[in-house]
């Protein structure tokens, strides 16, 4: 469900609301270290939250209004959590709360459509790791294409598609006749054609 995402193309206004929530999110980072005793619960706690990401998706139903409700809940305050947790240790990377932590990390806020300094921050930390070797490159083209669509610009890697009413298929792409060598660049697997008949149900 990566990429069933509403489109809104941002103002001047909403860019300045963002800019400026991104600047208040770093400056709301601890300028002291962190001890990795301090962390081991928080990592254990993030992975708890990623369970319930996932389990509010694999139970949603566009039919139940109970499994709407329940992904909305979840989301929230999985993304509120997550907040605090970025304010006490800063971004929950692989090297602070583990890989399987940081990536529950990622996902909440991939899932964070309506937080876009946040989705931003944890780009650069998304980045930042997986350009170390220490995350895979699918969570980065996630995110970056994510970004890039919820600003209404091409995405790079193809990993986002739009279900409406016109249809299923990949979100525009920026270069269509290399999506495919961009994907093998970040280790994305299969191939586009396959990946959006996949995503579309259309095997």
């Amino acid at each position: 469900m990566h990429g069933f995402t509403l489109l809104k193309r941002p103002g001047t206004r909403q860019s300045l609301r963002r800019l400026a929530g991104l600047a208040l999110l770093v400056c709301a980072l601890p300028s002291q270290g962190w001890a990795l005793e301090d962390v081991s619960a928080y990592s254990e706690e993030l992975i708890a939250m990623f369970k319930k990401d996932q389990d509010a998706r694999k139970n949603f139903d566009r039919d139940d209004p109970r499994t709407i409700d329940n992904l909305i809940e979840t989301d929230k305050n999985n993304l509120a959590r997550l907040k605090e947790i970025i304010k006490a240790i800063g971004w929950p990377s692989v090297d602070k709360v583990g890989a399987k932590a940081s990536e529950g990390a990622f996902f909440i806020a991939q899932h964070a459509v309506t937080d876009w300094p946040l989705m931003e921050f944890a780009l650069i930390h998304v980045e930042a790791d997986y350009r170390a070797g220490k995350s895979p490159g699918r969570n980065y083209a996630l995110m970056y294409d994510r970004i890039n669509m919820l600003h209404g610009k091409p995405q790079k890697y193809g990993t986002q598609i739009v279900n409406n009413r016109d249809g299923c298929g990949v979100y525009q792409l920026e270069d269509a006749g290399k999506a495919d060598i961009f994907r093998q660049e970040v280790g994305l697997t299969p191939d586009l054609k396959t990946y959006e008949a996949k995503m579309c149900g259309k095997r």
